[in-house]
């Protein structure tokens, strides 16, 4: 995708000065699977916006998990381990996927929300997204059983169980891959017997 088509198409910027400003100082940059776009700790320097592709964020706990703690793949929204883009960042972020981002300079951004209330307000935007995705998350984890956790990502993500590994998404869920494997060995044989007995139906009613 071309810078343009992305800033007007996803991002809703328009302003022909702000996009000949942005086209100077930002880049579509490819990002392999398995490689860290952020690591914890370190200052981010650039700030990073999903063009496609499927990103996580993560840290280690205090016995050397690795925990997921966000998961990212609609066009448009914030690569940002956190808020203070210009802070060192609290968490890593890993594509789980090949991937393509758009990247700007930080300082550069900071720059352009000074100057144009679009900048700003898409700032704020995502700033929204993040508090309420996260808070979202916070409560599916400790309030929802195992089973309803998976069927919520299921919602929330229809398609990506079989795009990225289940240790990902067992983190992301609090629970063992094992408990993962096992909920979605009974989900599937649910599924069959509704479907064997659905048939078992239509063919009464067929005699």
């Amino acid at each position: 995708m071309q810078i343009d088509d992305f800033l007007t198409d996803v991002l809703g910027l328009h302003d022909p000065e702000l996009l000949r400003k942005v086209r100077q100082i930002a880049e579509i940059r490819y990002i392999r699977k398995g490689q860290l776009l952020f690591r914890e700790g370190e200052k981010p320097g650039c700030v990073a916006i999903l063009v496609h592709g499927i990103f996580r964020s993560f840290f280690f706990d205090m016995e050397g998990r690795d925990i997921t703690d966000c998961i990212v793949c609609q066009s448009g929204l914030s690569l940002m381990p956190g808020s203070d883009i210009l802070a060192s960042a609290p968490a890593s972020t890993e594509a789980l996927a090949d991937s393509e981002i758009f990247c700007l300079p930080a300082g550069e951004l900071i720059t352009l929300m000074k100057q144009y209330s679009s900048v700003m307000q898409l700032y704020n935007q995502n700033l929204q997204w993040s508090g309420e995705y996260h808070m979202e998350v916070k409560r599916v984890i400790c309030s929802l059983p195992a089973v309803e956790r998976y069927q919520w990502f299921l919602r929330k993500y229809p398609g990506l169980v079989d795009r990225i590994a289940n240790r990902h998404i067992a983190s992301f869920l609090n629970m063992t891959p094992v408990t993962l494997s096992r909920i979605r060995k009974q989900l599937r044989e649910a599924d069959d017997r509704k479907e064997s007995s659905a048939g078992s139906i239509t063919c009464s009613i067929s005699r």
